[in-house]
């Protein structure tokens, strides 16, 4: 499992930075994101293998065919209308604004005000 660090709407996820664990950071470490320290990073998150070989198939596939109506998250996650987000009862050709107003990115929970159309 790896482990994400949340603070706010921003995450430290190892995949994105080389694969060092929050842990290891030195004690001057900022937020690239937030420009806030590291005492202020907590709520461990982990997730398991299966996520994460699907977030990665998400970013494979929406890096291949971009399209009108898709946002991405800073994360890297992209909503694309035509799949919607059945996971959490988002049908396929739902938009991105008829998004229920707490929706979150299914990879970092940002809210979805964060996103930018593609």
């Amino acid at each position: 499992m790896t482990g994400r660090i949340i603070k706010d709407d921003d995450v430290y996820d190892p995949a994105e930075n080389d694969g060092a664990a929050f842990e290891g950071l030195p004690d001057d470490w900022k937020c690239p994101h937030c420009k806030q320290p590291i005492e202020n990073f907590n709520n461990t998150i982990s997730i398991n293998d299966k996520e994460r070989i699907e977030m990665a198939e998400n970013d494979k596939l929406n890096a291949e065919s971009l399209g009108d109506g898709r946002y991405k998250c800073p994360c890297g996650y992209i909503y694309d209308p035509a799949k919607g987000d059945p996971k959490r009862g988002i049908p396929a050709g739902t938009k991105f604004e008829d998004l229920p107003d707490d929706w979150r990115c299914p990879r970092c929970k940002r809210k979805k005000e964060k996103f930018e159309a593609l």
